[in-house]
């Protein structure tokens, strides 16, 4: 395992788009910490790789995916290691970039109806991280949709600038090279056209300004989300206060 400070990425054994959120500045001169991480699927992790996640200080994975996408990607345990487990599933369907077709809406469409219809999931990714003392880890299958909205509700808590959440978002698409050129259509199924292969695995910028226009227009904040989806305000304080140094 190699972590680099370009992106903030953790070069680990066959996943992609892992990389920790720690040393933004927020609104109130601290930083956030980078003993949190985000993730693609975890699913060819080696016992290696596992160890490696383990000696980064890692305790709890947090799996965004659905229980098709579990059953065919399978995350090895991490217990021998003091890892556990812990699943919320965004949506019911297969959601990873394989399953989607030229219907694809966009992403703006996708990230409001996983604000909207994700929610049990995101609460229990934001409660999990704030009763959390190690390591914390959360992924989703490419680590650029569920996994990115939950960051940038995560550092919009924080206090993290708008450009920079931005920012953070749009590193995605870089760091998912390899999985587009490797990517394969599910069995029975058409295979998309090449521009819509593309714009599966984007992290444009105005996807996520969009978002967060959204998250402000419906709740106010990601602070205002976190309560209207049922979090305590004790839980929002701790949760917040887990995400600096």
């Amino acid at each position: 395992m190699v972590i680099t400070l370009e992106h903030r990425l953790i070069k680990l054994d066959t996943a992609h788009n892992v990389r920790h959120i720690g040393g933004y500045a927020t609104s109130d001169g601290r930083r956030t910490r980078s003993d949190i991480v985000r993730a693609g699927s975890l699913h060819r992790v080696s016992p290696e790789g596992a160890k490696a996640l383990a000696a980064l200080g890692i305790t709890t994975i947090y799996d965004l995916r659905s229980g098709v996408e579990r059953e065919t990607a399978a995350t090895p345990s991490m217990e021998d290691h003091g890892i556990r487990h812990i699943w919320g599933p965004v949506f019911n369907a297969d959601a990873s970039p394989t399953r989607v077709d030229d219907s694809f809406p966009g992403f703006q469409v996708m990230y409001r109806d996983m604000l909207q219809n994700g929610q049990v999931a995101y609460r229990g990714l934001f409660e999990q991280l704030a009763l959390s003392s190690g390591g914390f880890l959360f992924h989703c299958a490419a680590g650029k949709d569920r996994t990115g909205v939950a960051a940038a509700l995560l550092l919009e808590l924080a206090g993290v600038h708008e450009v920079e959440i931005v920012e953070d978002y749009s590193h995605s698409a870089g760091l998912l090279g390899e999985m587009l050129r490797n990517w394969n259509p599910p069995a029975n199924r058409p295979r998309p056209s090449e521009e819509t292969m593309k714009r599966l695995f984007a992290s444009d910028a105005e996807d996520m300004v969009a978002t967060l226009e959204y998250v402000r227009g419906c709740w106010g904040s990601s602070r205002g989300y976190m309560s209207a989806i049922g979090m305590p305000e004790d839980l929002i304080v701790r949760l917040r206060a887990r995400l600096v140094e």
